[in-house]
């Protein structure tokens, strides 16, 4: 009876003193977010949710994980099962995380994975539109991720995800690998570029079947292209960030995966105000930040360097290079190559109509058999201004395997020098040019650091 009396009472006193609807909110609003901290940084606006494929197909549900295939082939099915619950428990045990219920959009709570005859077309939460001057070239891909709702309850942004697998994939073991990993990235950073994951979800696939998957026509197409960056805005990239996930993955943690995982969760955050998504950290950002800590493992500009190189020892050539890279053994595809032979010099391979992307590379093989003792090898660079450029010659024996090395120092000048002292150990040259840009790369915007260069190679007897 009191608290009726109370409450009556106090509507009444609200009723006799007319304001207008929401001051109050509005003010109270105002104080809160004027002593809130605001996030100025660079945001990333929500795209579109995407439709989940027509579900009138089997549906086989794991017990072992939370994971769901829905498609028309039961075989199918079933091996796509199995490697989804392989590919979570490699996640879970490593400290990936987990999926998130999905609420039962797809029937149940589990990460539900679609097989079906033909792909939906991408949209911008899997592939950017590409900016002018970009390349609009996108390789086969077999899988997509697509995401339903935001995660309110998560202590970091979140969304609900799914995917959808091509079932005609030949690989469809390592393809579910692949997609899983990707849909748990979406889940847990929907603000992160999705280049980044689908490098990491090749990384991913990688480390638990060995294989890339349905990542490996991307990957062979962006080593045909070398001179395009690996992971940036452009709606190609991506796959070929795998190679970047090894080098730093064999640096820093022995190639278990464990030092990418820690980059990766460390990209993550939390927008608690404003439109759109926070996109800072990512990770490029944690690469570059974790890297310059580390006093003697250089650099991002060493790193692009380093797998500019490496990216020459893949396939057959796999294990030759110095400081080799696990990885780079199933990598397919190889990098375009100019070769010029000693008895030529002088010659120009490229003279400006190749432009380099940031993290773009161009290669030059000098055949310098038969060079009289004593001679060197003389390589001039000269860039575009407005970049930082990267030289290095590496030596190689008859069989293609590295000697030595030897590289100009990262700098924004756009000339470098190389001299190469030759002995009767060296067969060829490689020489490897790379636009290391001069900023730290973003993939979420396009970059505009596009340069051409020239090189020249010469020859010099020891009296010169």
């Amino acid at each position: 009876m009191v608290i009726a009396l109370v409450a009556s009472v106090a509507r009444a006193q609200d009723g006799d003193v007319p304001r207008e609807d929401g001051v109050i909110d509005a003010w109270a609003r105002a104080i809160a977010e004027g002593s809130m901290p605001r996030w100025t940084g660079p945001r990333v606006a929500w795209t579109e949710p995407t439709p989940r494929p027509a579900d009138d197909a089997l549906v086989a549900r794991s017990w072992r994980a939370p994971v769901a295939v829905h498609g028309a082939d039961e075989a199918r099915v079933a091996t796509t099962l199995r490697a989804l619950e392989t590919a979570h428990a490699w996640m879970a045990s490593n400290g990936w995380g987990e999926p998130h219920s999905d609420g039962g959009r797809g029937g149940g709570d589990e990460l539900d994975v679609y097989l079906v005859d033909a792909l939906p077309a991408a949209g911008r939460f899997e592939e950017p539109e590409a900016a002018p001057g970009e390349s609009d070239e996108v390789p086969p891909r077999w899988v997509r991720v697509g995401w339903d709702v935001p995660i309110a309850w998560a202590s970091l942004d979140a969304v609900t995800s799914f995917a959808t697998i091509d079932a005609r994939s030949a690989d469809l073991a390592s393809c579910a690998v692949y997609a899983y990993a990707q849909a748990v990235l979406a889940q847990q950073d929907p603000a992160e570029a999705p280049a980044w994951r689908r490098a990491i979800g090749a990384f991913v696939a990688w480390q638990v079947t060995g294989s890339f998957g349905c990542a490996e026509d991307a990957i062979a197409a962006q080593q045909a292209a070398a001179h395009r960056g690996l992971v940036s805005h452009a709606p190609g990239s991506g796959e070929g960030g795998a190679m970047l996930l090894g080098a730093i993955s064999a640096r820093h943690d022995g190639g278990s995966g464990d030092f990418v995982r820690d980059l990766v969760q460390g990209a993550r955050q939390w927008t608690w105000e404003g439109e759109g998504l926070r996109a800072e950290p990512d990770v490029w950002h944690a690469v570059a930040h974790f890297l310059s800590l580390s006093r003697t493992r250089g650099t991002w500009p060493r790193l692009l360097e380093e797998v500019a190189v490496a990216r020459y020892f893949t396939g057959p050539r796999a294990g030759l290079g110095a400081g080799a890279i696990a990885m780079m053994r199933d990598v397919p595809g190889e990098v375009p190559v100019a070769r010029v032979e000693w008895a030529r010099l002088p010659r120009s391979p490229y003279r400006g109509e190749l432009e380099l992307e940031p993290g773009g590379s161009a290669y030059v093989r000098v055949d310098v058999r038969g060079a009289p003792e004593g001679s060197r090898l003389r390589v001039w660079l000269r860039g575009e201004h407005g970049v930082t450029w990267s030289m290095v010659a590496v030596r190689l024996d008859a069989s293609g395997r590295e000697l030595g090395r030897m590289r100009t120092p990262i700098r924004r000048e756009p000339r470098a020098y190389l001299p190469i002292e030759l002995d009767a150990s060296v067969a060829e040259v490689l020489v490897v040019i790379t636009n290391v840009s001069w900023r730290r790369p973003d993939a979420d915007e396009p970059d505009e650091n596009v340069r051409g260069f020239r090189v020249v190679v010469d020859r010099a007897a020891e009296s010169d």
